[in-house]
């Protein structure tokens, strides 16, 4: 049975059972129905049902996929930003500490600037 050719309507469980009970139900004419129209009545209810089952599993699946994709893109964006900041906290750092190193560098060669001035006047 192609889903696409057959128009399947939506039914509550409730309604397939109400649904399933009208087809055992004889006509007016006490004659009832034959066996194989009750079968085949049946067999495409439940083919319906497992047909509308499947579609709300894969769209489960589906929605879930979507979800644990996002979650993943999440994750991967904080651990980005993450390594941005502490690329920038290292860099600072580096930064601060070259800095120090450079000043203390100049005070030394200032001093001793100073203190050759000095020998020399006396």
């Amino acid at each position: 049975v192609d889903v696409h050719e057959h128009k399947v309507q939506l039914r509550k469980p409730d309604e397939l059972e109400n649904a399933s009970e009208t087809i055992h139900q004889p006509t007016s004419s006490g004659t009832g129905l034959a066996p194989n129209v009750v079968h085949d009545a049946d067999s495409t209810l439940s083919l319906q049902t497992r047909i509308l089952h499947e579609q709300l599993s894969e769209k489960r699946a589906l929605r879930k996929i979507a979800e644990l994709e996002l979650q993943r893109k999440t994750l991967e964006l904080e651990r980005f930003q993450w390594e941005f900041e502490r690329d920038r906290a290292r860099s600072e750092e580096t930064w601060a500490h070259e800095s120090r190193l450079m000043q203390m560098k100049e005070e030394r060669e200032q001093r001793l600037l100073q203190e050759s001035c000095s020998y020399d006047t006396k």
